[in-house]
């Protein structure tokens, strides 16, 4: 025969020549030395060159033969992964059977999907003359698929089976599997890929024991479980995994079709679980899958979790897999470099799709729907910081959640829409609470040199920040890296609104943008800060230490600028509206805040040049040039370094003007305002007050309004009245009590500092003299009163009816008439005058009849007021609208 046949070299031909020459066929052949070539096609297909046989007796290429008797035949089956060679032994007849023998081995052998190496074996074939066989022999050879390779797989096999000289056989062959591990190879695509995924020092190796039978029927193959389940050893955390088939087979072979239906349990060790599987195929190499499963406290690289369950069904098809999975699972506890993720339950269904030969698995939303997180607990190692996320969910952002390369290095992309209802975070004592910004971010992380790159955007949000501040409507970009311990992160905060945690907002919102930086544990930033209609205040600069929790930050501001119609006051701070307007002058100061565990310290300084309001409160018409610096040395509560210095050029109280004032005041961080003194020249002498204390919450406040060595002819002649004129020293001390900006005297005194002189002689003089003889009296004896005692009490509001009640006590002249004449007598006089009247608007109308320049600029001013007003929402009569 050409090369590659059946080679034959000491053989025996026993025949009968009728036989031979006219049915082809011979009774017996004893083959002594002879070898054959068979092929294992990659279709499954059996040949042999230089021969063909059928059971029927049919002949091919050579001529049939009842008997054979084999010597150390030796065959050689050519594999896809190489060749299997055996010696044969025994003798075999075609009508009675017979035995044969034969050993086998081969350094690989198989198919490229799945092969054996490192075989070794025997089998004994007895044919008996009722059709039945029995085959029984060992084996022992390492095998390798695509899921996983057996090392050291020893089987003993025994069966009977009928019929050998029909096919397809049938009966049972018993399979005792005594030993074997399985392991991830090179060739085991899937799992040694995963292996680095799943565990730093890849997939475990696992001893595989068991009782298996094959049953063989014309209908097909089933493979069974003799008895106990199949035992799994070798799993991470102890114990066994028990393989078992459900009410069908393990697995069975139906024209070319194949189906699975098993269920295994974890027994023993650390973990508990149990999983489901039923799968099958149609023979055209795609399989169709259905998964549950459940395991309780596993651990795996850096993960340890609570319970996990899993439902899953797909197919798998021209080495592709694809599915749909509902998951929940558990996080107890994640590590990833110092970040420290504990209670983190996830749930939601996904679509899987896993390119066996490329080693990649993509993991999409179903419907959009969103994976849930109801919660999560966040620290960071060595640093004093504690995070909670509450109604957290991610959600796809236009790709797939996670794609999962382990074609070399294990890779996974991660891409997503992260929000959370409600978060709270504490560094030291500053903490943050309320609905974190909506995140959508892209991360990569590389699982062999445990680096993870992450980048994206954020936006909204509504955070308290130490119960102080809202930061609300963020919107910015971000990118971080964490390689092993060293975390670096980089944030460009575009925009966010900051505001005051209060009912009524001391300071008004502001805009904030700036950029942040973490590196080496250091988290430097900057950021700008603007009014919301972009008017800039200043600048920021800071540095916070991650690892010590210590941090300082310096914020200067620019040059604010308050015009009439551009920036006022109540523009920054709220509370002021209605209070002050018009306001004119610059400010400029510089806030330091600096921090440590359980430590915020904070200090400033503001200093102002020449600023004028109207106001405050309708009490005042306007005062002007305040200047001056204000040091403090804690913002909350607010504390200044010590009594502070600032001078009042004019307060403008219509009827009262006070000019070139000057205060001394301290905050001592109560939460109070000590006026130490607030002093302004006075007629000659001063007024002012002295020792008040009034609360910063914008409650009631009392102080007592002080008067000094006041000349009393120059607070007479201020009134204007004509004819009226006095000589002495006032003094006196006026209680006053503010409430809403109202002022109001309460049983306010003044008094002659000594004796002096009241003269009047005017036209109410004139118009006494036709009067009753007591009115002109009384007027006559005011054209030079020599007073001892001048007392006069005081009460009412400043804004509305005042009560006076004023007694005089002295001597003067009065004309007694005798004999026709008149003349003078000094005779002791007492005066009691009660007068009930809105006396501060009288003299303010009396000083402004009387001066037309003002008359002009009360208009203006008034005519600026309303148009303020206007603008700011503010009603003269009844305040903010």
């Amino acid at each position: 025969a050409d090369d590659g046949a059946i080679r034959l070299r000491d053989v025996e031909l026993e025949f009968d020549l009728r036989e031979l020459v006219f049915d082809r066929r011979a009774r017996a052949v004893k083959i002594g030395d002879g070898e054959a070539i068979a092929a294992l096609g990659a279709d499954r297909a059996v040949s042999v060159q230089g021969f063909a046989f059928t059971p029927s007796g049919e002949t091919g290429a050579a001529p049939p033969i009842n008997a054979v008797t084999l010597d150390a035949f030796r065959l050689r089956v050519e594999t896809p992964k190489g060749p299997l060679a055996a010696t044969l032994n025994g003798d075999f007849d075609l009508a009675h059977g017979g035995a044969v023998k034969a050993a086998f081995s081969a350094d690989a052998a198989g198919f490229d999907a799945a092969f054996a190496e490192r075989v070794n074996g025997d089998i004994a074939l007895a044919f008996n003359d009722d059709g039945s066989f029995t085959a029984a022999g060992d084996v022992v050879a390492d095998l390798a698929t695509p899921v996983g390779a057996v090392h050291g797989a020893a089987m003993d096999f025994n069966g009977v089976l009928r019929d050998w000289r029909a096919a397809p056989f049938s009966g049972v062959i018993d399979i005792a599997l005594r030993s074997s591990s399985i392991d991830a190879g090179d060739d085991a695509a899937l799992v040694s890929g995963l292996s680095g995924l799943i565990d730093e020092d890849g997939a475990p190796s696992l001893g595989v024991s068991g009782d298996f039978s094959v049953a063989f029927s014309p209908d097909g193959v089933d493979l069974r479980l003799d008895g106990a389940p199949a035992r799994i050893t070798g799993l991470r955390g102890g114990g066994d995994l028990l393989v078992s088939p459900r009410d069908a087979p393990l697995a069975s072979w139906r024209d070319g079709a194949m189906a699975i239906a098993a269920q295994a349990e974890l027994a023993g060790g650390a973990y508990r679980g149990a999983a489901v599987i039923d799968a099958a195929s149609g023979g055209d190499g795609a399989w169709s899958y259905a998964l549950t499963g459940n395991l309780s406290e596993p651990s795996v690289s850096g993960f340890s979790f609570g319970e996990v369950t899993a439902a899953s069904e797909g197919e798998y098809r021209d080495g592709r897999i694809d599915g749909v999975a509902d998951v929940s699972a558990l996080v107890r506890q994640a590590d990833v470099g110092r970040l420290r993720v504990k209670n983190l339950p996830v749930s939601g269904r996904v679509a899987l799709g896993v390119d066996v030969a490329a080693r990649e698995m993509a993991i999409s939303a179903v419907d959009e729907k969103c994976l849930a997180a109801p919660s999560a607990d966040l620290s960071l190692t060595g640093q004093d910081l504690e995070a909670r996320l509450s109604g957290a969910s991610l959600c796809a952002a236009g790709a797939p959640f996670a794609v999962i390369s382990w074609a070399g290095e294990v890779v996974a992309d991660v891409v997503g829409a992260l929000s959370a209802q409600d978060g709270r975070l504490r560094i030291g004592k500053t903490t943050m609470a309320g609905a974190p910004p909506n995140v959508r971010f892209a991360a990569t992380h590389e699982h062999e040199t445990h680096s993870t790159v992450v980048t994206g955007r954020f936006d909204g949000g509504a955070i308290l920040l130490n119960n102080a501040l809202n930061l609300s409507r963020s919107d910015g970009a971000f990118r971080g890296g964490l390689v092993g311990e060293a975390l670096t992160f980089d944030a460009q905060i575009e925009r966010m609104r900051v505001a005051q945690a209060r009912e009524v907002e001391f300071v008004a919102p502001v805009a904030v943008n700036g950029a942040a930086r973490l590196e080496n544990d250091v988290v430097n930033f900057d950021f700008d800060v603007r009014t919301p209609s972009g008017a800039a205040l200043g600048h920021g600069v800071g540095a916070h230490d991650v690892k010590s929790g210590k941090g300082e930050a310096v914020f200067s501001s620019e040059d604010v600028v308050f015009a009439r119609g551009g920036l006022q006051p109540q523009t920054l701070m709220p509370v002021l509206l209605g209070v002050i307007f018009d306001a004119s002058g610059v400010g400029v100061g510089e806030a330091r805040l600096s921090w440590a565990p359980g430590v915020v310290n904070s200090a400033a300084d503001i200093e102002v040049a020449e600023l004028s309001f109207g106001g405050p409160t309708v009490a005042v018409t306007r005062t002007e040039g305040v200047s001056g610096r204000v040091d403090f040395t804690n913002l909350s509560p607010v504390k200044t370094d010590g009594p502070q210095n600032i001078t009042i050029s004019k307060v403008d109280l219509d009827a009262l003007k006070l000019e070139d004032g000057r205060m001394q005041f301290e905050l001592p961080g109560d939460e109070t305002l000590h006026v130490i003194v607030a002093e302004f020249p006075w007629f000659g002498g001063a007024i002012g007050a002295y020792d008040a204390v009034a609360p910063l919450s914008g409650g009631a406040a009392e102080l007592k309004l002080q008067i000094s060595d006041v000349s009393l002819d120059d607070l007479l002649s201020y009134f204007k009245i004509e004819g009226l004129s006095g000589e002495g020293r006032v003094e006196g001390l006026l209680p006053l009590s503010v409430d809403n900006g109202k002022a109001r005297i309460n049983e306010g005194v003044l008094s002659a500092n000594g004796p002096g002189v009241i003269r009047y002689q005017g036209k109410m003089t004139d118009q006494a003299a036709g009067a009753n003889p007591q009115a002109q009296l009384a007027f006559e004896v005011l054209r030079e009163l020599r007073f001892t005692s001048l007392v006069a009490t005081i009460d009412g509001a400043l804004d509305g009816e005042l009560s006076f009640k004023i007694f005089i006590e002295g001597s003067g002249n009065i004309p007694i008439v005798t004999g026709g004449k008149t003349q003078r007598v000094d005779s002791p006089v007492r005066y009691r005058i009660s007068i009930d009247a809105p006396l501060m608007r009288l003299i303010d109308q009396a000083i402004t009849s009387t001066n037309v320049r003002l008359q002009i600029k009360k208009a203006q001013d008034q005519a600026a007021a309303g148009r303020t007003n206007e603008e700011t929402g503010t009603n003269e009569e009844t305040g903010p609208n």
